[in-house]
């Protein structure tokens, strides 16, 4: 099927997404502690993965170490880039498939558009060298610190809804990720929330034109399962067209991430001066 022909791509903004974070009495698992997630992944009912914001950060020192090159800044959520602006000589795609349902039938096809929508004169990397691509058969196939590590280098990631998308939480600020559901099942609250917690963007692609609609439809007549193990097929030119918009974004998300972080550092030193 053509996958996203007939749907949307759509950038998950405020006002569908607006709450990262609830705040509990009790601690989230990095610290020892199970709790249960809270929402249904709908809009007003965002899922709630952690108890503060400074989770995420403690997830990842605790996975990653210390030497990832970019760090969450636990108050305000802006990351801090230890290696200056934005680096556009290279980009980093990953595909993180699946190998039974919901896989993505046409990764190869992707592959070769994305090369040529990305390179070339006019394109945002004038050589086709600057990008390079991962193909991920399955997160199963790697351990917990292999998947964080996978997810923690991309730059952009193109993966199908399901629960190989809690990885998400390891990704860098400003990566694009685009979470892909079959017909039937959306619910763009879910996972990408936790790639949100941590300043990543996120963009949904659905088969179908009322997400919503035609999940409640396929739950009430009980083809839910069904949904669930449909492959996927997408349209390649779609996804072409989403990677222009999203690494536009990308620039936008770290110029502004940059400038957050320079005026955060104007203002710590007008203070120190003023205490002299």
């Amino acid at each position: 099927m053509d996958f996203l022909r007939k749907s949307h791509i759509q950038l998950l903004d405020d006002p569908l997404s607006t709450v990262l974070y609830e705040v509990l009495d009790s601690t989230c698992a990095v610290r020892g502690e199970l709790r249960q997630r809270q929402g249904d992944g709908w809009i007003s009912g965002e899922m709630r993965w952690l108890s503060s914001p400074s989770d995420a950060a403690a997830l990842h020192r605790l996975v990653l170490g210390a030497s990832h090159d970019r760090s969450i800044d636990g108050e305000s959520n802006v990351t801090s880039v230890k290696h200056g602006a934005h680096d556009r000589r290279s980009l980093k795609i990953g595909f993180a498939n699946r190998r039974s349902e919901r896989r993505m039938t046409n990764v190869d096809a992707m592959r070769t558009a994305l090369i040529s929508a990305l390179s070339g004169d006019g394109k945002p990397y004038p050589s086709a060298a600057q990008i390079s691509m991962e193909v991920l058969d399955d997160f199963g196939d790697l351990t917990l610190a292999g998947q964080a590590s996978w997810v923690h280098r991309q730059d952009m990631i193109i993966l199908p809804h399901g629960a190989g998308c809690v990885n998400l939480i390891f990704a860098r600020p400003c990566t694009a990720v685009l979470e892909v559901y079959p017909n039937g099942r959306y619910i763009p609250g879910e996972y990408l929330q936790l790639a949100r917690a941590v300043g990543a963007i996120g963009y949904t692609a659905y088969e179908g034109t009322y997400g919503y609609e035609e999940t409640v439809r396929w739950n009430r007549e009980g083809w839910a399962g069904m949904s669930r193990a449909l492959n996927m097929t997408l349209d390649v030119a779609a996804v072409a067209r989403w990677a222009v918009h999203a690494e536009r974004d990308r620039v936008q998300c770290h110029n502004k991430d940059n400038s957050q972080r320079q005026q955060k550092q104007k203002g710590k030193a007008l203070t120190d001066r003023r205490r002299r």
